[in-house]
């Protein structure tokens, strides 16, 4: 989590002429000029965001290690859910078969669902950790996420809560075919039955 902080200034140093070069250097600037707490900022939309979309890590773990054991386990995160509900619909309701051109299009509609529901609470940590900050540390424009989100929607719609959906769409789609192409590579050679 405490990368995040440094992965947003690294963002912002891309738009603006600021002394940031690298990662380590970044952070220790950050502890250095504002102190530690600094790198937690943003850090409760990181987990928000975090909860709805990387559960799918401990999924497959658990998932690559029950295919061996040639059982079936089921776990709701929203990227499974889409991935599992789009390729069940697509193999019992058309004539596609359980194939790799069923795994993709899975694969396409839990990359777009992902950025659905995660570029939200990726725009709110965005200007959580990027505000300005009084002499205490407080933020001067948002005093939580909450107010960040009441703001941003009464102030600019609620499509500002999408501003940066296509890159992040572009990103979680491949990231997604590949995860799931190589899940159900996985499942197939360990022989276990996809439904």
């Amino acid at each position: 989590m405490q990368g995040e902080a440094a992965l947003a200034r690294l963002g912002d140093s891309a738009r603006e002429a600021t002394p940031y070069r690298g990662m380590v250097r970044t952070a220790l600037g950050i502890v250095q000029e504002e102190g530690f707490l600094r790198l937690w900022q943003g850090v409760t939309p990181a987990i928000y965001r975090h909860c709805t979309l990387e559960v799918e890590w401990s999924h497959m773990n658990i998932s690559v290690k029950l295919c061996f054991a040639k059982m079936k386990i089921s776990i709701i995160p929203f990227d499974l859910t889409t991935y599992d509900t789009v390729k069940h619909y697509l193999v019992l309701n058309t004539t596609l078969e359980d194939n790799i051109m069923t795994h993709s299009l899975s694969s396409f509609c839990s990359g777009l669902v992902a950025s659905i529901l995660g570029t939200p609470a990726d725009v709110i940590k965005s200007r959580i950790m990027n505000q300005p900050r009084d002499k205490q540390g407080r933020g001067l424009l948002y005093k939580s996420s909450t107010d960040c989100l009441i703001q941003a929607v009464q102030g600019e719609g609620f499509m500002s809560l999408y501003k940066g959906f296509l890159p992040s769409w572009l990103r979680m789609t491949p990231w997604s075919l590949v995860f799931w192409l190589t899940y159900e590579k996985i499942r197939e050679m360990s022989g276990v039955n996809p439904f």
